[in-house]
């Protein structure tokens, strides 16, 4: 009973993080003031995206990481992270000791990328 317990808690943990592929491809869009897309679709079993924007342009693989309650996404060098099957955040700029920015238009240290179809 015990062993039976245990493997539902690990399922539950594992179908909690997974979400379903076919659930990412759309366009993803950030808030009005900046005005920065990305795209996800897909051909056969890859994926692929493009990040535009005014002074922004990039395209490639996209690369699905799953980590213990986590689903990473990796653009080319940039790194986020799925929320939900229609939220993505990433990381737009680092500190002091760790300088970086991804998207120069925006301001905001986190984007949240929100589905829009």
């Amino acid at each position: 009973m015990k062993r039976l317990l245990v493997l539902g808690i690990l399922f539950f943990e594992i179908s909690c993080t997974y979400i379903k592929h076919d659930e990412l491809v759309g366009k993803y869009s950030l808030n009005k003031t900046c005005n920065v897309t990305i795209d996800i679709t897909k051909v056969t079993d890859d994926y692929f995206y493009e990040l535009k924007g005014a002074r922004i342009k990039k395209k490639g693989n996209l690369e699905i990481k799953y980590e213990v309650r986590e689903v990473h996404l990796i653009f080319g060098d940039l790194s986020g992270l799925l929320e939900s099957d229609s939220l993505i955040i990433l990381q737009n700029y680092g500190n002091s000791m760790n300088q970086y920015l991804n998207i120069p238009e925006c301001s905001d240290k986190y984007l949240e990328f929100r589905k829009i179809n």
